[in-house]
């Protein structure tokens, strides 16, 4: 019974001081093992991941919207297509930093087993899609 308890006293202390060590090394940085459209940007700070993350933007990119017949291309810029770099930075910072104290603790033992796979937060006008959706049915 007493190695039991040792076990217990050893695991729990070696959380512990896993969990400060992530708490201390990553205060002001994203959790390692995170991935914004395969772009690791673990470690970095919100500037640093904005700044690297802003090399992948396209200028301009296609959209195609396709029926069973026909595919129907788009410049991204008639649809007001926009990608939202600082809510994809910050999305990446707020892994592990809930208001729910279990998932950030399960998040921060996780993340060198299962890395964190985040895509572009973009902006568009639907209604223009709804629009150009309508004349291709119509």
């Amino acid at each position: 019974m007493r190695w039991l308890l040792a076990l217990f006293l050893i695991s729990l202390t070696f959380f512990g001081s896993y969990l400060t060590y992530i708490n201390v090394t990553y205060l002001e940085k994203i959790l390692p093992n995170t991935y914004i459209s395969g772009l690791n940007v673990g470690g970095l700070t919100k500037d640093e991941a904005f700044e690297k993350i802003k090399l992948l933007i396209p200028a301009n990119k296609d959209i195609t919207l396709s029926t069973d017949r026909k595919d129907y291309i788009f410049n991204s810029n008639y649809f007001k297509f926009d990608y939202d770099l600082k809510k994809t930075v910050d999305l990446a910072y707020s892994q592990g930093r809930s208001r729910n104290l279990i998932s950030n603790i399960n998040r921060k033992l996780k993340v060198f087993f299962e890395p964190i796979e985040l895509q572009f937060s973009y902006n568009f006008d639907n209604s223009l899609i709804d629009l150009e959706i309508s004349r291709i049915v119509g």
